[in-house]
């Protein structure tokens, strides 16, 4: 998936895989290594706060998945788009081009900034954005259906939630198809980052994005 390499800036590495996978803790391995990790759901939680987007959000979807605080009520916004694709592919279209603008322009900071180290994309929906986001190489994290429960159930979710959520979002044969380095997180923290630093030999980067 990886597009032609800018000849300075960042090496930017998007970070991606099914929810419960653990493509969030692989971002967090690589940001102890010095990467400059770009959230997408933190993003989000931060458009979700208030504003404009909340708003118009509360127009689509109603009152109901809007806090007191003016917030978006992600729990109570869960509950509709993860039950319509119509509801989810609907949101998408409001929340996900402002993600891309805010990640756009903040790559486009770590370049004027001169960093040269490995920035890193964490996004669920990387593998499936049309047009693809701009990243050097595609990052996907597998872990087998039985642990990926056992997570989000340790995490509050409902198995029948889960579920739901996996079936929503794009399936591992689909994202694999896009993957230039695939990392499989079925056991320890110790065995990821093995596994992470072994992916990134094999398109000739180390943890930190330099090229080896």
């Amino acid at each position: 998936m990886g597009g032609d390499r800018a000849e300075s800036g960042p090496f930017v590495l998007g970070v991606t895989g099914g929810i419960g996978s653990g493509k969030t803790a692989v971002a967090a391995i690589l940001e102890n290594h010095g990467a400059r990790v770009l959230d997408a759901d933190r993003i989000v939680g931060e458009m979700y706060a208030g504003g404009e987007l909340s708003e118009r959000i509360r127009e689509r979807f109603g009152p109901e998945v809007i806090a007191e605080t003016g917030a978006v009520d992600r729990t109570a916004l869960g509950r509709i788009v993860f039950s319509s694709d119509e509801a989810r592919r609907a949101l998408e279209a409001v929340v996900h081009p402002e993600v891309r603008k805010r990640i756009t322009r903040e790559l486009e900071g770590l370049r004027e900034e001169g960093f040269d180290g490995l920035a890193v994309v964490d996004a669920a929906l990387l593998a499936e954005a049309e047009p693809p986001y701009p990243v050097d190489a595609l990052l996907v994290v597998t872990a087998p259906l039985d642990v990926r429960l056992e997570r989000l159930e340790a995490r509050g979710f409902p198995r029948g939630e889960a579920l739901r959520r996996m079936v929503a979002q794009a399936s591992d044969p689909e994202r694999l198809a896009r993957a230039d380095v695939v990392v499989d997180n079925a056991g320890t923290l110790e065995e990821l980052e093995k596994a992470v630093r072994h992916g990134l030999e094999g398109i000739g980067r180390d943890l930190r994005g330099r090229p080896i």
